[in-house]
Formats: structure tokens, C-alpha cells, sequence
């Protein structure tokens, strides 16, 4: 039976939002795995949150249209 453009949408929209709760999660562990380490939250995590904002904000961007996705 083949998909329809619908169905693969609603699909994929699913595995976006398994993804985003995993994120969630990862976001708790990484702050736990910060603050366990001797001297706790360092300026490498602090870094590892910057990458991540940047290519969540990309992700938000063409969601919304803004940015360089903003119509004209």
C-alpha cells in the first residue's frame, strides 16, 4: 500500500516530538553529568548549551519564518 504525502507527514511530526522529549531528557542528564564532575558546571558545558541553542534557534527559524527564512 503506498503512503500518502499525509501519512509520512504525520510521521514524521511523531518522530519529531519523540525526538524533542529525548532532548528534554538529554538536557537533565547533561546538567546532571555536569554537576556530579569535581567542580561542577565548567565552561565546556556551558559551550556544548551554546551549539545546541544555535542549532535549535536554525530549527526554530524555519518553523516560524524568521531569520534568513523570513519571507521578504
Amino acid at each position: 500500500m503506498k503512503q500518502t504525502a499525509l501519512e509520512a507527514y504525520e510521521t514524521k511530526q511523531a518522530e519529531i516530538e519523540k525526538l524533542l522529549k529525548q532532548i528534554t531528557a538529554g538536557l537533565q542528564t547533561h546538567d546532571r553529568n555536569a554537576s556530579g564532575k569535581p567542580g561542577g558546571h565548567n565552561w565546556g558545558h556551558v559551550g556544548d548549551l551554546n551549539q545546541i541553542i544555535v542549532e535549535l534557534q536554525d530549527i526554530s527559524d524555519r518553523l516560524n519564518g524568521k531569520g534568513e527564512y523570513a519571507k521578504e
